[in-house]
């Protein structure tokens, strides 16, 4: 019998033994479940999902059929009066989850901590889905994974009037593949393109990523306290090593006949199926040197102080593949024929090649700040960070003109290009932090924080090696940031406590330059831009206990913001974005009596993002509004959902619990017809899932947990075809010793 039936029938028979303990086990002496402190937990899980188990995977984070091992394990130990030994972990399979985690621990000596930590998360290949004529381009293998590792060892020294050492190594691990966000293009939309403005092209072909990360860190830290001052110096080295791919498709399945290619990358011209690959690595190596100190110059003044220094060197490289697949033809007398029944031929094109560079930054940074408290009631923080960063990069590559011609195709030499870039920013960074407790039963808070940098940006986009005096920009960019928060907190008696904040953020970033060819400078209307964003919002909250046993708690967010753009020349001013957002929240929880307790959940959220439709934007010298949504596909997106959960428990014997669980889960923010103008964006779906669960104490060493549930979740989204719905088990035995 294969292990996951096993593992099947050893749930389906552990969970009808325990249903039959709660209704026949006579009541023991004790009541009350004990508590390890040391223990193992094997548990197993099962899934009889009908319908797209990859959607199932990827929208619950578990693993399809079965899964289980070892739950979760604790060993402590004192091994002397002084010294503790303790030993944590898991293995799962199927999610390949685990855990192994050491740690021995010696009073007034220092501890070592040594772990292994791994664990899977899956995703779902699939794209977009056009409702006009149900068209459906998943990939060939849905079921995508990325694994995810961590190992470290630390080393702690804290030894009687002593300075404590510490020393930390990490080495992180992240490969895999997941879905991307970037979709390939296709025109078998069924949208007759003789029809203008309507495009058929739709970008909904599903594309992914495949990834090879590393990272490495190893940090040492000494800290010493001398007086009323506390020191500290770290160091730190870190090391990435990356190699990332992305996948994406464009008109497949759309081979034609050859005659209809016109350019190898031309999308109007062809509908040939075009496969685009690109990697991207880099590897980065950083050291990082922070002194900090912490002083109490009175009781009511304590100042913190730090100094950090910042050296980022690293390179970069990869190449982007372009693979068109078109029927091959034969040549007859010279002249051109091509093959009645087409068969696709690879033509293989490199959009670049050989990329490779070099970046560098050096940054340098300082922070002050200072805590009063003059009073009982009265608490502030005034606090300033500078920094001076300086960013260098350059890279070379090359590119390649797209094949042209008839059989034979004819491919150009590759042509050498070059860029680079010098930025240097200042950053300014005040923080004020305020907290004022004076009034009976109200603490009153604020906070602002701003950030403000300055600096220049000397670049060269992609030119011609040949070139001798490349075009150069020189900007000189500008930010201000601000983040302001007003609250207050009122415990109105020990029925009512009630909350209130109210915060407001800001953005601005700003660029105007000029460019320049040997040396003759001329300015650029284009490079001018402004970006600016305002958000501004409430949060209310409110606590009423009208019971011991019963207490509501609400929630209510309100935000809206504003996105602003300057731009074309600086002849162009309008709101790019308008948003939105009401989030209401209820908690309710209930304990009638000492056996029973409910806890429910329910929250609505009304979100809308306007963007320039139905117009632009007006002129400075208030010209009329520049319509550039003449083809009606900037449309306004809204994102309202409604989730509910209710969370019951009883003790139903003096060796059984019962729980239920419910969830709720429904959007419906899709809108067909606009599929014929843009993305069919716009979520439509509603998932529930149920268990009921029990919990028995065989022995005050032996407890055994089973559950069992049912899931379903509907996906108008994806036109039903990642629908999926089917019960769960899970089983569970605790064993203490």
């Amino acid at each position: 019998m294969q292990t996951k039936h096993l593992l099947r029938l050893l749930a389906g028979a552990t969970l009808a033994l325990s249903v039959a303990k709660v209704s026949g086990q006579t009541p023991s002496n004790s009541d009350a479940f004990p508590v390890f402190d040391n223990y193992i937990k094997l548990g197993g899980q099962s899934d009889w999902i009908n319908g797209d188990t990859n959607a199932f995977q990827a929208r619950t984070k578990q693993a399809k059929d079965t899964s289980g091992g070892v739950q979760d394990f604790l060993y402590s130990k004192d091994l002397t009066k002084d010294t503790t030994l303790r030993i944590d972990g898991h293995a799962l399979d199927n999610t390949e989850d685990y855990l192994a985690h050491f740690n021995v621990t010696k009073d007034r000596v220092g501890s070592v901590d040594v772990g292994y930590q791994r664990f899977r998360t899956f995703y779902d290949g699939v794209g977009g889905f056009f409702p006009g004529n149900n068209e459906w381009l998943p990939l060939s293998q849905q079921d995508l994974f990325t694994d995810r590792s961590k190992f470290w060892a630390e080393a702690t020294i804290n030894l009687p009037n002593a300075p404590i050492f510490k020393i930390r190594y990490t080495n992180e691990i992240r490969d895999g593949k997941k879905d991307s966000t970037e979709w390939g293009a296709t025109d078998l939309t069924g949208i007759n393109p003789a029809t203008p403005p309507i495009s058929p092209v739709r970008h909904i072909v599903p594309g992914y990523l495949q990834m090879d990360e590393h990272h490495q860190t190893l940090e040492a830290s000494m800290k010493q306290t001398v007086g009323k001052t506390t020191y500290q110096l770290t160091a730190l080295a870190d090391l990435v090593n990356n190699m990332d791919g992305q996948f994406v498709a464009i008109d497949p399945t759309e081979v034609k006949p050859f005659a209809a290619q016109v350019g190898g990358t031309n999308q109007a011209n062809l509908n040939n199926q075009q496969l685009q690959t690109e990697y991207n690595g880099f590897r980065t190596r950083t050291f990082s040197l922070t002194g900090t100190t912490r002083t109490e110059l009175t009781d009511k003044i304590t100042m913190r102080a730090g100094l950090n220094f910042n050296d980022v060197a690293g390179t970069f490289s990869g190449d982007r593949q372009e693979i068109t697949t078109v029927p091959t033809a034969t040549v007859t007398a010279g002249s051109l024929t091509v093959v009645a029944v087409p068969v696709s031929q690879p033509v293989t094109t490199y959009i670049f090649t050989n990329l490779a560079g070099t970046s560098g930054v050096i940054a340098y940074a300082a922070n002050l700040a200072f805590d009063f408290k003059p009073t009982d009631n009265f608490s502030a923080t005034v606090a300033l960070k500078g920094e001076d960063r300086t960013t260098k990069a350059a890279g070379t590559f090359n590119t390649e003109t797209p094949a042209t011609g008839t059989p034979p195709i004819t491919t150009p030499p590759p042509s050498p290009r070059s860029e680079f870039s010098h930025v240097d920013e200042k950053v300014l960074t005040p923080e004020l932090d305020l907290r004022y407790t004076g009034f009976q039963d109200v603490a009153l808070y604020a906070s602002a924080t701003g950030e403000y940098s300055t600096g220049s940006d000397r670049n060269a986009p992609t030119y011609s090696s040949t070139i001798v005096s490349p075009l150069q920009y020189f900007v000189t960019p500008s930010q201000s940031n601000g983040d302001y928060t007003v609250g207050a907190t009122w415990r109105q008696s020990s029925l009512l406590n009630l909350r209130a904040e109210t915060f407001y953020k800001s953005t601005s970033n700003s660029e105007n330059g000029y460019n320049t060819t040997a040396n003759s400078p001329v300015l650029v209307l284009g490079d001018n831009y402004i970006l600016a964003s305002q958000f501004s919002g409430i949060k209310l909250t409110a606590i009423a206990k009208p019971l011991d046993t019963l207490t509501f708690t609400t929630r209510y967010i309100f935000q809206r913001g504003t996105m602003e753009v300057t731009g074309s020349g600086a002849t162009l001013e309008y709101d790019s974005m308008h948003s939105k957002s009401h989030s209401i929240g209820e908690t309710i929880d209930w304990t009638p009596i000492r056996q029973f307790y409910i806890e429910a959940n329910a929250n609505l959220v009304f979100n809308v993002i306007d963007t320039i439709y139905p117009n632009a934007g007006y002129g400075p010298t208030g010209t009329p509004p520049v319509n550039y949504n003449v083809n009606g596909e900037i449309q306004n997106s809204n994102n309202n959902y409604f989730t509910g959960s209710l969370l019951a428990g009883a003790v139903v014997t003096t060796t059984d619990d019962l729980q239920v669980q419910f969830n709720y889960y429904r959007a419906n923010n899709g809108d067909a017809q606009l599929a014929l103008l843009n993305e069919p964006y716009g979520v439509v779906a509603t998932e529930y899932s149920a268990s009921v669960g029990v919990k028995h104490k065989f022995s005050q060493k032996l407890i055994g947990n089973a559950k069992a549930g049912y899931y379903s979740s509907v996906n108008d989204t994806t036109g039903g075809l990642t629908n999926f719905h089917g019960p769960q088990a899970y089983v569970s035995l605790e064993y203490g010793f």
